[in-house]
């Protein structure tokens, strides 16, 4: 699980990316690297995590808040409109 979270991409994105953009590993323009990578593969499909969306709330010195979202295969990949839901509700999420 460690390696997985450290080396998955859509992970590195929230983690790095501004307060309130959120990041879906479907819809990311690496998604086959994403869906290749070793831990991906070893770790987050055999515990049936297939897609993943979240965003940073805000950080605060040395924390961050981060919302994930993960999906099984049978519920699909995030959409875009469900991605942009997901932007405008976060000021409410982060209160």
């Amino acid at each position: 699980m460690e390696q997985y979270f450290e080396t998955d991409y859509t992970h590195i994105a929230i983690l790095r990316g501004e307060p309130h953009c959120w990041y879906a590993s479907n819809l990311m323009p690496n998604q086959e690297e994403i869906e290749s990578a070793p831990a991906f593969v070893e770790w987050a499909i055999p515990n049936n995590i297939h897609y993943v969306c979240g965003s940073t709330l805000f950080r605060d010195n040395e924390w961050s808040c981060v919302f994930v979202s993960n999906r099984r295969k049978e519920q699909a990949g995030f959409t875009p409109q469900e991605v942009e839901r997901m932007h405008a509700l976060s000021p409410f999420i982060e209160k």
